[in-house]
């Protein structure tokens, strides 16, 4: 198991968070990220924004605590850095007009690609939810 796991020194929204990734594929890190509780909906891209108590959990469930640098320079050396990708939310406030999003039994079509993020607050609570499902 190659999960790594840097410090929870970001901070936001009153908590420190920490940076979930591995090493060795996507697979492995989203299938660990369940195993502490995080969605998928959570992925960004190349990792999952973490709360210091998640990152305790994943620490004591075999997470290899590293520094940034080290987190950083070991998914860019295994080939899993995506710098430039973005968030869920705003691959799916810019996706095309018609475009659909296949969500097990519900099937969901974007809308006008310009939508403001406060018209699309319904759209992203029914990702959410159907996340959980």
């Amino acid at each position: 198991m190659t999960v790594l796991v840097d410090a929870a020194v970001w901070k936001w929204q009153g908590a420190r968070w920490a940076h979930l990734v591995s090493d060795e594929s996507f697979d492995e890190l989203h299938e660990f990220a369940q195993r502490i509780g995080k969605r998928r909906l959570g992925f960004q891209g190349d990792h999952y924004d973490v709360e210091e108590v998640d990152r305790h959990r994943a620490i004591a469930l075999g997470a290899e605590a590293v520094d940034s640098r080290e987190l950083v320079r070991r998914i860019r050396e295994a080939g899993l850095r995506r710098r430039g990708d973005k968030p869920s939310w705003q691959r799916v406030a810019y996706a095309p007009s018609g475009r659909t999003l296949d969500l097990g039994s519900r099937l969901v079509t974007f809308g006008d690609p310009g939508m403001r993020l406060r018209a699309m607050l319904p759209f992203v609570r029914s990702l959410d939810q159907a996340s959980r499902s």
